[in-house]
């Protein structure tokens, strides 16, 4: 697979950002990596690209699916248990919406676009914040699918190639990821390369 854009608005430190994976600069590049001072966005670029993909993002620990804090949202009032682990954690502070859109070439040779997005009830900095909304469109059958298990089964069989655990261990490597890379077993390891190669 090869990306081309990547759109980031409100998500974690980036308030907006657009990378183009395919512009002058990185489009010559078979490889990079991403540098920044500590609070930069460096996780948030690889958080706002598996949110993407898999609805899901590496910083926040599966592990700790079970455990819940509740949130208080000034004026509604309202208690809201939310997991640890969920996702909704990354919309930028006071913000009302955030957005991720990645444009990509698919391992199947298909062009393809996938939405991530979440927002506050009733456009407010203090309304609950709602359920994500996760799309994947493939463009060049002008096809939209927009069921959960439909998306992760076209990205994890011929968009991608790979299952979120499998992308981050390879392609990101985010931080600590690379060591746990080298620590894996060996019919892991050879798997990731299989699908690499």
């Amino acid at each position: 697979m090869k990306f081309s854009t990547l759109t980031i608005h409100n998500i974690a430190s980036i308030e907006h950002a657009e990378i183009q994976f395919d512009g002058p600069v990185l489009g010559e590049s078979p490889i990079f990596l991403i540098t920044g001072p500590t609070g930069s966005g460096k996780t948030t670029i690889l958080d706002a690209i598996c949110l993407a993909l898999y609805k899901i993002t590496p910083r926040l620990p599966a592990n700790k699916r079970d455990e819940s804090y509740t949130q208080r949202f000034g004026k509604s009032d309202k208690n809201v248990t939310t997991s640890i682990s969920s996702p909704k954690q990354i919309l930028r502070e006071g913000s009302v919406k955030g957005h991720v859109s990645l444009l990509f070439k698919g391992n199947d040779g298909k062009n393809y676009k996938a939405d991530w997005s979440i927002h506050r009830a009733n456009k407010k900095a203090d309304g609950a914040i709602q359920d994500p909304e996760w799309t994947l469109e493939d463009l060049d059958a002008s096809i939209t699918y927009s069921k959960d298990p439909e998306i992760k089964d076209i990205i994890e069989k011929s968009a991608v190639g790979m299952d979120c655990s499998q992308f981050c261990r390879t392609t990101m490597l985010a931080q600590g990821e690379f060591t746990r890379f080298l620590s894996s077993k060996e019919n892991e390891k050879a798997e990731i390369l299989e699908k690499l190669t």
